[in-house]
């Protein structure tokens, strides 16, 4: 093992570490919180001590959190990585996912200003969405960050562009699920997610969301 992976040592690298160093660390910091998921796991179903088993659960289900702001890191660093699940979870027997993204509408001048253009190179491989891939899915799982509590611009327009699905009812019945991403803890995320069912609820989907029986749902994060 790498001594800056080497928790007993306390040293630390003489020098930056490469994107590709960085990565591999992170998988192990992600293998060690799965490891510790199923230790705490295991430990609460061990014992009959109600606060006991209590606790462990709970901390079981923070590092559920961790393992997902791990893989959501990774996704960044490496330009294939969400391309490399999607792939592994058509490997599933009977299960096949595809991974799109929605036209950007920004213009260049804007994009190199705010320094996203080059941050929007790690998802050129990813083909672009049409609004009839939609109808070819039996469930979809939109992403999107937030605008002032709502929607980015580039999804609204996506998604306003489904009016004949609409109009046929393409998408009734399907099941329809969203996730949302900001920079901070109140940004906005309930706010876009909730926003978004409309639009899914007018299109006829079966909304899916997370339940609170998910205890990660009631953990508060720093």
């Amino acid at each position: 093992m790498a001594e800056f992976l080497n928790s007993f040592t306390g040293l630390t690298p003489d020098r930056k570490l490469t994107a590709r160093e960085l990565s591999r660390a992170i998988r192990v910091a992600l293998s060690a919180e799965e490891e510790a998921i199923h230790l705490y796991e295991a430990l609460a179903d061990a014992g009959d001590n109600t606060l006991a088993r209590e606790v462990l659960q709970s901390v079981a289900e923070e590092e559920r959190v961790d393992v997902g702001e791990f893989q959501r890191l990774l996704n960044l660093l490496l330009d294939d990585e969400a391309t490399r699940l999607a792939e592994s979870a058509r490997s599933v027997k009977g299960a096949e996912t595809r991974l799109f993204q929605v036209p950007e509408l920004a213009p260049d001048a804007a994009l190199e200003a705010s320094g996203a253009k080059s941050a929007r190179k790690a998802f050129a491989h990813i083909p672009i969405a049409r609004p009839g891939h939609l109808a070819e899915a039996d469930a979809l799982i939109f992403g999107t960050p937030t605008r002032f509590g709502n929607m980015c611009a580039q999804m609204r327009n996506f998604l306003d562009q489904t009016g004949e699905l609409w109009m046929k009812g393409g998408l009734i019945g399907k099941i329809g699920s969203v996730l949302a991403s900001t920079g901070t803890q109140q940004g906005g995320q309930e706010t876009t997610i909730t926003s978004f069912y409309n639009t899914l609820i007018h299109l006829g989907m079966i909304v899916v969301g997370v339940p609170y029986s998910e205890k990660a749902c009631s953990i508060w994060r720093k």
